[in-house]
């Protein structure tokens, strides 16, 4: 169950990234923005203070903390969520859901239900794992490693990265497919076969 709950916390990042790659803007996708980076931010300190500092040092506020955490509830005083209450076949859960603003569409999921996530990734330390790709895009990176949104992004990036050894490995490469007498027989074989067709 534990497993369950950890994999559903962290596929709301999927939310996240889906809202932070439409295009547009506005009061909603601006806020959202600010509290992911505050948020991120908070993520990354804590992970210095632990990796860091002993346990006790670990427990106290550091100024910066502080401050960031000050600011995010400034524009949490905003937001307005409502309870519902969801049955399931072990009993209760209470969800929040936030309440469409003045300057939302109706039909539109409201900002403040992406606020939540970015707060629930928060508290589990997941936030970090919403990621930009180098292409620009936003994802959900399943492992710790990944920093690319896809295989064609992590190709470019390798190929960006290692340009010259790339080019090097993959020479070597082409001359060894070239001067492999199977590849070499198969060409031979391939010839001939176009010749005959031309004759016919």
């Amino acid at each position: 169950m534990e497993r369950l709950n950890a994999d559903y916390r962290l596929s709301r990042g999927l939310d996240i990234a889906r809202f932070l790659n439409e295009e547009g803007k506005g009061p909603a996708r601006t806020m959202l923005l600010e509290v992911f980076k505050r948020c991120l931010e908070l993520d990354a300190l804590r992970r210095g203070l632990k990796e860091s500092t002993t346990a006790e040092q670990v427990n106290a506020i550091t100024p910066r903390q502080g401050a960031v955490v000050n600011e995010l509830n400034r524009i949490l005083l905003k937001l307005q969520f409502v309870p519902h209450l969801m049955p399931h076949f072990d009993g209760y859960d209470i969800l929040w859901t936030g309440r469409l603003g003045q300057d939302e569409e109706p039909g539109t999921i409201p900002a403040a239900n992406f606020i939540k996530r970015v707060l629930e990734m928060t508290e589990a330390g997941t936030l970090e794992r919403v990621r930009q790709c180098f292409c620009g895009r936003w994802f959900l990176a399943r492992t710790a490693k990944k920093t690319a949104c896809s295989d064609s992004c992590r190709f470019q990036k390798f190929k960006r990265s290692h340009h010259q050894e790339f080019k090097e490995e993959r020479a070597a490469y082409m001359r060894d497919y070239r001067n492999n007498p199977k590849v070499k027989a198969g060409k031979k074989g391939l010839k001939d076969a176009k010749t005959q067709a031309r004759k016919r």
